[in-house]
């Protein structure tokens, strides 16, 4: 078959997947591209489109199947939203690519803790599940330490909640409600509170070995309680550091019977305890992250690898990593966004890009979440002192003004 015929479908149209719609086309690929908002920028660069509510999988099989596209493979690049509904289009459609329960594994946290316990990896002292404001209440209870509440189908640190021990009624519901809120299927995850730093693990499996294209560090936004990120940076840390948290990561993925596509592993390590998981997913991370920052750090193109992987085709030899790098985020604050300044001073300095999230005249929030940013720098050099120089250096220039009377 000329390759010119398979086509790709892209589950989500956002702005984090339109980099892949774009990569999916420059491999030969033709695209049908799904979001549930009509004004996703990646709507009008597929070569098709359509509006459904990639949440629901019933429907995006029945938008596909109605649509008269010969589906060749089908993935959503760096949106967890739209991984169960990748799923069933596998399995219904018989396309390649782990199906609908390997991808449950990955979008519901209690189901990766559970896989993890059974095979003995190291998860929190505490967890356990609950599905109604009184259930997770006791569950915090029962916790007796400081936990994290969250939604178990959720990411971006939406609905997440941190709650010091023997934390009172008021804020323990209001706990349970902000994350019951954020997920879909009306469950969340009350665990204990992990000691040490965060780290994300960046991969790429394919014939079955996994490979670790990136490991960062995480940096948080003080006010958030560790909860929402501000930055991420190749860590400091000795090899022998990072070998065991590549390791742990792969692992995760391993025993949920993840062994084709990218990967996003968050772990937490001292060096008291080791490393221990936090979550997994079937994905690329968003915000730069998949299609900029690993790219750059690892020198694959993991954008074209997944969208040739998802129909069938061979994809490159798998880069390991090489450089330094560090991705920095400009938390949001309330008010309007009356201007912003620097962006072209920032990317004329050598090795370093820059740009705003944001458009004057843009309403903003407190930062409650990864998605609350108005803007990045990223930088590449050789070491992780450089980067962070760098990085330093493109920040002086960028300031956001915001109105905080809106």
């Amino acid at each position: 078959m000329n390759r010119n015929q398979l086509w790709f479908i892209s589950v989500g149209a956002g702005r984090w997947q339109t980099a892949g719609i774009r990569a999916a086309q420059d491999a030969g690929l033709k695209v049908l591209a799904l979001d549930g908002d009509p004004d996703a920028p990646g709507l009008n660069v597929s070569d098709r489109s359509l509006i459904v509510d990639i949440a629901d999988p019933d429907a995006v099989v029945k938008a596909v199947s109605d649509s008269g596209v010969s589906a060749s493979g089908a993935a959503s690049f760096a949106t967890e939203v739209g991984m169960r509904a990748v799923g069933a289009l596998r399995d219904q459609l018989g396309l390649p690519g782990p199906g609908a329960g390997v991808l449950e594994r990955l979008t519901d946290k209690s189901v990766q803790r559970q896989a993890w316990q059974d095979a003995g990896l190291a998860n929190p002292n505490f967890w356990r599940a609950a599905d109604s404001v009184d259930a997770c209440v006791e569950a915090i209870g029962a916790a007796d330490e400081p936990v994290l509440v969250k939604p178990v189908d959720s990411a971006g640190s939406r609905g997440i909640t941190h709650l010091p021990t023997n934390a009172g009624p008021e804020l323990c519901e209001h706990a349970a409600r902000n994350a019951l809120s954020r997920s879909r299927t009306g469950r969340v995850i009350v665990e204990s509170v992990l000691p040490g730093r965060e780290y994300t693990v960046e991969t790429f499996a394919n014939d079955g070995v996994t490979h670790v294209l990136t490991v960062t560090v995480k940096r948080k936004v003080a006010h958030t309680a560790d909860t929402v990120a501000d930055e991420l940076a190749t860590p400091d840390d000795g090899p022998e550091t990072l070998s065991v948290i590549a390791d742990l990561a792969c692992r995760a993925l391993e025993y949920v019977g993840y062994d084709e596509g990218p990967g996003h592993v968050e772990v937490m390590f001292a060096p008291e305890t080791g490393p221990a998981l936090i979550e997994a997913a079937g994905r690329g991370a968003g915000f730069l992250v998949f299609e900029r920052y690993v790219p750059l750090l690892s020198g694959f193109d993991i954008l074209t690898a997944t969208a040739r992987q998802a129909v069938g085709l061979p994809v490159d030899v798998i880069q390991t990593g090489r450089g330094a790098g560090l991705i920095r985020f400009f938390p949001s604050r309330p008010g309007r966004v009356r201007s912003f300044t620097g962006f072209d001073e920032a990317n004329a300095c050598p090795g370093v890009e820059a740009g705003p999230f944001v458009k004057v005249g843009d309403r903003t929030s407190e930062a409650t979440s990864d998605g609350d940013r108005l803007g990045y720098i990223l930088a590449t050099a050789d070491t992780p002192p450089e980067a962070r120089r760098l990085a330093d250096q493109a920040e002086r220039l960028i300031t956001f003004e915001i109105d905080s009377r809106g």
